[in-house]
């Protein structure tokens, strides 16, 4: 529970760097002392709910440790040697966490390590691990691997039940990813429409969550409300007033933050860390 109040937390802020600087300090604090108690790897002795709450953990890094170098080192030394040998270092990417390690080594990298996550989405046999690879190509840190991950994903490569995962892992990987899904989403919804046209409109549903839910201004209701009334989706229209609802809450929350004490008081946690 506190792991996801930290990480809604944390995407709500994106929209304030001023009190998402120092908050993710503060979280920052809390998660690298429990990974340093409970590690990386699996231990004989671990209880269901221990190798789940390390998964949990590890699982929260890309959004508060990408900059911590000892984080992403041994995320880096993991990934490189599952890429080499995906069956017989299973065990240095465990299943619970494969995906986190995936977005640490790429927002920290470059082309290359988007090239080994495509590599590893081609090869990988089980869908859960092809999943776990498409979904951490959101992390991508440029504006050109955005682009070309959001290419992908509707390119007809990926399965039609999974390639939202990319624009729904890009809105919540920061204040760039939620510009970067947006745009692509009103400069291709006509190609959206048409991808899905036949299909479940839950599949919409998703596509449009993936490219705006977590904006967090008026402005922003604003222009997707804008959006939306120049592009009706009569099949999507629940899932729109939704999302429209969701960011003038968001707005609202952020607003009450901004006024309160909170700024003041992480800035006095960070100065006596």
């Amino acid at each position: 529970m506190m792991l996801e109040q930290l990480h809604s937390l944390h995407s709500l802020l994106s929209g304030a760097p001023e009190l998402l600087v120092p908050f993710d300090a503060f979280a920052r604090s809390l998660i690298v002392a429990k990974v340093g108690e409970l590690g990386w790897t699996p231990r004989p002795s671990d209880g269901h709910l221990t190798r789940k709450l390390r998964g949990e953990i590890i699982g929260v890094l890309p959004a508060f440790c990408s900059s911590d170098e000892a984080v992403v080192a041994e995320a880096r030394r993991r990934f490189n040697a599952f890429a080499a040998d995906p069956s017989g270092a299973a065990d240095e990417l465990p299943s619970e966490y494969q995906q986190a390690v995936y977005k640490l080594v790429l927002k920290a990298g470059g082309r290359a390590e988007f090239d080994t996550l495509m590599g590893l989405f081609n090869s990988l046999p089980l869908n859960e691990q092809k999943k776990a690879a498409l979904a951490a190509l959101g992390a991508a840190p440029t504006a050109e691997l955005r682009t070309e991950a959001l290419e992908f994903a509707i390119s007809g490569k990926v399965k039609l039940q999974d390639f939202f995962y990319v624009s729904l892992s890009m809105h919540g990987s920061g204040p760039e990813g939620l510009e970067a899904t947006w745009d692509f989403f009103r400069q291709n919804v006509e190609r959206y429409s048409e991808m899905l046209s036949k299909a479940s409109p839950s599949l919409m549903d998703a596509v449009i969550t993936g490219a705006c839910r977590g904006f967090a201004t008026f402005e922003k209701a604003a222009e997707v409300r804008a959006f939306f009334e120049s592009h009706p989706m009569a099949r999507n229209e629940r899932k729109i007033a939704q999302v429209l609802e969701g960011i003038e809450t968001n707005a609202k929350y952020l607003e009450a933050i901004k006024a309160s004490a909170a700024l003041s008081w992480l800035n006095r946690y960070s100065s006596r860390a």
